[in-house]
């Protein structure tokens, strides 16, 4: 997935710019943490306190511990720019799947991936006048602009515990 190897840098002539590597390798760690109880939680702090930095590190790091002799967790850490809901169930799925015909001594049967540049050819050969009326139409009544966070934007590891326990999901998952 072209996304798994795509970065996004702010400030290049004051557009943000989205680079797609032909190769990046992925973020794995594996860890054998048998007899440390509390080690995999750790991990876990220590991995959403990191965060990502969106112009260099791997934007989906995936984690596997060890902790009995048959027994593992699965860690997988991404940031939302890079997955949303509808896709982390696509995504999920074809981990999943990939790992079970693994174990069976299969290869997995992955779809064909279809190019981002797909959606764009499709989206410029939409009316945009229709889109335009629809999104109005849609967005009726809204009054404020939604707020992204900025370049200097900083929201510190407090906050984002704060906004875990009140939603029911880590803002850096």
């Amino acid at each position: 997935h072209a996304i798994l190897r795509t970065n996004f840098y702010s400030g290049w002539h004051g557009q943000p710019l989205q680079i797609v590597y032909r190769h990046k390798s992925p973020s794995f760690h594996y860890q054998d943490v048998r007899g440390r109880e509390h080690a995999v939680a750790e991990f876990v702090v220590q991995d959403k306190a990191r965060g990502f930095d969106l112009s260099k590190d791997a934007l989906m790091r995936v984690s596997v511990f060890r902790t009995g002799e048959s027994s593992y967790r699965f860690v997988w850490s991404f940031h939302h720019i890079v997955m949303d809901g509808w896709c982390l169930s696509l995504m999920t799925d074809e981990a999943f799947g990939a790992y079970v015909a693994m174990l069976e001594n299969k290869q997995p049967e992955l779809a064909p991936v279809k190019p981002y540049s797909d959606y764009i050819e499709w989206l410029e050969h939409q009316d945009a006048q229709e889109a335009t009326r629809y999104w109005s139409d849609y967005l009726a009544g809204f009054e404020q602009q939604t707020l992204l966070p900025g370049e200097n934007t900083h929201v510190s590891v407090a906050e984002r515990d704060d906004d875990t326990n009140r939603s029911g999901q880590s803002s850096n998952s």
